[in-house]
C-alpha cells in the first residue's frame, strides 16, 4: 500500500519512508483535493479512512491487518487514483 501510493500522481505519502519506521497504517493526502473531499470519494469504494486534521496534517490515514487481502489494497489504491479528475 505504501510504495502504491507514493507512484500515484500528487499523492503524498506522510509516513516514514525507512523500513524500520513503517507500520501497517499510512497517512497520506492529495495534493489537489481537500481530505474530506478525497475521503468521501474513497466511502464510495466503502473504504474506511480517519482524517488526521492535527498539527495542520489534513491528510488521510488508513491500516491493513493480516485479514485484508491484496484485492482490497488494489481497491484503495484505484480508488484514490480515480480521485483526481483534472
Amino acid at each position: 500500500m505504501f510504495n502504491g501510493l507514493r507512484e500515484i500522481p500528487f499523492v503524498e505519502v506522510l509516513s516514514p519512508a525507512n523500513d524500520a519506521e513503517r507500520s501497517a497504517i499510512v497517512t497520506f493526502k492529495h495534493e489537489k483535493l481537500p481530505y474530506l473531499e478525497l475521503q468521501r470519494h474513497l466511502d464510495t469504494y466503502k473504504l474506511r479512512t480517519r482524517a488526521v486534521t492535527e498539527g495542520g496534517v489534513d491528510g488521510l490515514r488508513t491500516s491493513t491487518h493480516i485479514y485484508n487481502t491484496f484485492e482490497e489494497v488494489e481497491r484503495l489504491l484505484d480508488a484514490v487514483k480515480t480521485a483526481w479528475k483534472g
